[in-house]
């Protein structure tokens, strides 16, 4: 009898990736919806967090939360297990977050747009990859702070061209082994991008509070554990 065997394996597995994917979905729109409607508080307009924009906010929280997956994985499951599930993660996550949120008028460039949506994750990956931190920084706060108080850009991550002794001091400090970027503040700052707004201290605050949270109620390590139990 099946419910003596522990049930259907194929069917455990379905359900454990389920799990797994649905709630990676479901947090990176509600965490957009959760910034947007913060919109009057960070002093953007809501329109802001609208169409395109709200859809691209969307993907940058997806794809911060697929790489805590990744990161997850290679802690719990090692690495044969761990590739095996990300690639499944990202491909099922991204495809399926493009398709249900894109215009009925853009369907025939959905393949287009989903390629161009896996590639962004791969992107992001290497950034995600290389920061040291989840959360902020002390680096990130103090630039942020020094630049409210009038000193300095306030641009944790300063651009050679405009910066160009900001990004002679960050390049010394990274040389030295020290932590100037965050997951997060990379996020936050990848969402200022897409919303037309400057990286601020404000957005960067918020932003770290959603991901918390949704951490928080995603428990992804419980679920990556589980995932992994069906995985060859």
């Amino acid at each position: 009898m099946r419910w003596l065997r522990g049930g259907d394996p194929e069917e455990q597995r379905r359900t454990a990736l389920a799990q797994l994917f649905g709630v990676l979905g479901e947090s990176a729109i509600s965490s957009a919806m959760a910034l947007r409607a913060q919109a009057k508080k960070l002093g953007v307009e809501e329109a802001r967090f609208t169409g395109e924009s709200f859809f691209r906010t969307s993907l940058e929280f997806l794809y911060c939360y697929l790489h805590l997956t990744d990161r997850s994985a290679f802690s719990n499951l090692g690495v044969a297990k761990r590739d095996a599930l990300i690639d499944s993660a990202s491909d099922w996550c991204i495809r399926h977050l493009v398709s249900s949120s894109i215009d009925s008028r853009r369907k025939e460039q959905l393949e287009s747009i989903q390629d161009w949506a896996l590639a962004e994750f791969e992107q992001r990956e290497q950034e995600y990859g290389s920061c040291s931190d989840i959360n902020v920084t002390e680096h990130e706060m103090s630039s942020f702070m020094l630049g409210f108080l009038g000193i300095g850009s306030g641009n944790p991550y300063p651009d050679s061209e405009t910066d160009p002794i900001g990004a002679a001091i960050v390049g010394a400090g990274r040389e030295m082994g020290k932590a100037y970027d965050s997951i997060v503040g990379r996020l936050s700052a990848h969402i200022a991008e897409v919303i037309g707004e400057r990286q601020s201290l404000r957005l960067l605050v918020s932003v770290l509070t959603i991901v918390g949270a949704a951490t928080d109620r995603m428990d992804l390590r419980k679920k990556v554990v589980n995932a992994g139990r069906y995985l060859p």
